[in-house]
């Protein structure tokens, strides 16, 4: 699968991001398209003329088109285990909230940011147009229907060919190495780049590890490697949801408590039954990554 990522784009009726009328998806083998996948969705949702305006797409275009749980069991099956590439991290989130709404479980896909990728190519283009789509399609002699969701998914995936051209990579398993790209969970949660399966030996051996939040302040502190990379160095098995499995949540920021997430309130109904869950806040993970547990600062 190292030669292989499907590029995903979804368009919206609303402000609402679970309000998905349309996706379309392309699949690249070996650094050429291989498949495309396209279908209008019916959100179930009033249509707001401003997207509408944006898009083209209205109510009436998709009253007979399939709901979002049919149309996620072909995207499974399309993308299978691929990495999926999206232009900014929209498209993640919107098919994220789409499953909660519709009840569903969310796939597991690791997600990667074409302008993530572009910013580390093309750095000129910060001080020369930007990174949007549209603007780095006319650079990068792409064409593009904009805001039409095969059309912004195939651009790209493009960018990300350009790239691995421009870089001398051999595919985009190499690329993701070479530009040091960051795998994200459904939910945004930053992926391990280890395996999630750590030595035998390790200090958190035994632990399943889930961390919520963005982890910032302390993150230089270990070697510029992610909390989730740690863990797994370390010993433990990380997870992108609480489950009864799960050992240690990890809060971001140490603000226990202070407006829960789903997933901390989870952590936490699960954690008055169960002792062997622990809920720890960033500062205290930062110090069982520590020899000897100790203090960092």
């Amino acid at each position: 699968m190292a030669s292989t990522f499907v590029s995903l784009d979804v368009e919206t009726a609303n402000a609402h991001r679970r309000s998905i009328c349309s996706v379309g998806c392309v699949r690249f083998e070996h650094n050429a398209i291989a498949d495309e996948y396209y279908t209008l969705i019916n959100p179930c949702e009033t249509f707001n003329p401003a997207n509408t305006h944006i898009h083209g797409l209205c109510a009436d275009q998709v009253r007979d088109a399939p709901r979002f749980p049919n149309v996620l069991d072909d995207l499974r099956k399309f993308i299978g285990d691929a990495p999926v590439v999206q232009h900014s991290t929209f498209d993640s989130g919107a098919v994220q909230q789409a499953a909660e709404h519709w009840r569903i479980e969310p796939p597991a896909w690791q997600w990667f940011d074409s302008i993530e990728a572009a910013r580390r190519a093309w750095p000129h283009f910060a001080a020369n147009g930007g990174y949007g789509l549209k603007h780095l399609s006319a650079q990068l002699g792409i064409p593009l229907r904009h805001h039409h969701a095969l059309d912004d998914a195939r651009a790209a995936g493009q960018i990300i060919l350009k790239a691995i051209r421009l870089q001398g990579a051999s595919n985009f398993n190499d690329l993701q190495h070479k530009l040091n790209l960051t795998p994200r969970g459904p939910n945004g949660a930053i992926l391990p780049t280890a395996p999630v399966n750590g030595p035998l030996n390790g200090p958190l051996n035994g632990h399943v590890v889930v961390f919520s939040g963005k982890f910032t302040e302390l993150n230089q502190r270990i070697k510029q490697r992610t909390l989730a990379a740690r863990a797994a160095e370390l010993g433990a098995r990380v997870a992108d949801r609480v489950t009864a499995r799960t050992t240690l949540f990890v809060i971001a920021g140490g603000k226990i408590g202070e407006k829960p997430t789903r997933a901390a309130q989870t952590a936490c109904r699960i954690a008055r039954h169960d002792g062997a869950l622990r809920i720890i806040s960033e500062y205290d993970f930062y110090v069982l990554c520590t020899p000897n547990q100790q203090p960092l600062l």
